[in-house]
């Protein structure tokens, strides 16, 4: 991320169970099943929509189960341009943002939208699927 210090909290569910989507050009899309469906093919097709295509990098696993504090423990691993994957129906992600967002401030870092995150020109994508800004300085 450009600031170096940015990091995004995104919630589930943006992909209805019935595959349908109602997105307009220029929106983000994240396609809810994961990994498992997020390949080539989709980023193409998203891209011929006029769409950006997102993924997460730090996983919560609020949906296991786990405690506030275990979520919590998870998330504060998060590093700048990092995407924070939690659901808004998990059992414990109330009792565990108080103390990720504090402690994501304690280490420096800012909540930003998507659209703050990403970048959507003059960049490439990594082996690791990270966006990197292209260096447009010219000695």
């Amino acid at each position: 991320v450009e600031n170096g210090g940015t990091v995004l909290m995104q919630s589930g569910s943006s992909f209805e169970n019935n595959g349908t989507i109602d997105l307009k050009a220029g929106s983000n899309f994240n396609i809810n099943s994961g990994s498992k469906c997020y390949n080539n093919s989709v980023i193409e097709t998203a891209s011929g929509l006029g769409l950006s295509t997102i993924q997460w990098s730090v996983d919560s696993l609020d949906w296991k189960g786990l405690s506030g504090r275990d979520i919590a423990a998870r998330v504060l691993k998060a590093k700048a341009g990092d995407i924070i994957l939690c659901h808004n129906n998990s059992d414990h992600i109330v009792d565990a943002l108080p103390v990720i967002i504090q402690g994501l401030k304690d280490k420096g870092l800012k909540l930003v939208t998507v659209e703050e995150l990403i970048y959507y020109e003059n960049y490439y994508v990594d082996h690791t699927g990270k966006q990197i800004k292209n260096n447009t300085n010219v000695d």
